[in-house]
Formats: structure tokens, sequence, C-alpha cells
């Protein structure tokens, strides 16, 4: 079963799954990267909220970046590493849209 991690606990490497953060702390970004802040963009629920309308666009204008990213997060099984866990995270709207994906 898929999870959202916290890569402070679990670690960042490969082996534990596939980062899907903003670039920092040493970590390139992801495609699946959430664009919205906490503070400047909303709270943490509102954030979430705008990063699923983003993300449902960029599917629906079958952008190859977020495609291949969600599909190899299925094909793989593949755990997402972000920092929010185990509060509400981004990485759980990217797990429901692999899914999702992966069932059309």
């Amino acid at each position: 079963m898929m999870k959202v991690l916290n890569g402070y606990v679990s670690g960042f490497g490969q082996e534990v799954g596939i980062y899907i953060g903003r670039a920092g702390k040493g970590k390139a970004g992801s495609v699946l990267a959430n664009p919205f802040h906490i503070g400047k963009d909303g709270n943490r629920s509102e954030v979430i909220a705008k990063y699923r309308v983003w993300l449902w666009k960029k599917m629906q204008e079958k952008d190859p970046q977020v495609l291949t990213e969600l599909r190899r997060i299925h094909a793989e099984q593949a755990n997402v590493i972000c920092f929010c866990s185990p509060q509400p995270c981004h990485g759980d709207v990217v797990l429901k849209a692999a899914k999702w994906l992966a069932e059309q």
C-alpha cells in the first residue's frame, strides 16, 4: 500500500520512495511539488485544495512530466516522500491521482 512518508523520519533515498516536495534542503524539486505555500497562499487545508485543482488541471492538459511521474508512482507502487506527514499533505492528493490515472 502506497503511503505518504515524512522524509525526516524515513529518509529521502529512492529505496524508500519518490520525493514530491519543492527544491531545497539538498533536494531537487519534483514536478509534483505543491506550488502553494502555507501562510502566503492559505492554511494547510486551503493549499491542499488549491493543489488538487492545480494537479487536476495539469492532468487535463496532459502535462507529460506530471503524467509520467504519476504513472511511475503507481507502477512502482511507490511511497511518496514530503515533509508534512503525518499531517495532511499534498502527497495524499498525489496518491489518489496516481491511482485514478491508472484506472482510466
